[in-house]
């Protein structure tokens, strides 16, 4: 039972490491969906997918609506969404922010 909670707590510790060494990326996706919401050329259904995505929701429904949009929308209209992560990204480069 020990072993349980000692392989429980290195899965916790190697999980929230990660999240904190991809911190800006996570909050560079969560901009991006923001500003893909409010995209006037994105279509209405992935505007809808997009809205769930950014709304606090507990549990993995938002990242999986957040993420089925961006690939459609990866496949519909890739230079939108290659031109908002680039502003999105150049954003946080003027800000000061780490690379």
């Amino acid at each position: 039972m020990t072993w349980l909670i000692v392989a429980l707590a290195a899965l916790a510790a190697a999980v929230s490491l990660a999240a904190w060494r991809h911190r800006l990326l996570l909050a560079d996706s969560g901009r991006l969906a923001a500003r893909l919401v409010r995209h006037p050329d994105v279509p209405r259904p992935l505007r809808w997918l997009l809205v769930v995505s950014v709304m606090p929701i507990p549990g993995p429904f938002e990242e999986i609506a957040g993420a089925l949009a961006i690939v459609v929308l990866l496949r519909v209209r890739p230079a939108l969404v290659s031109q908002v992560w680039r502003d999105v990204r150049s954003q946080r480069a003027r800000a000061g922010a780490v690379v």
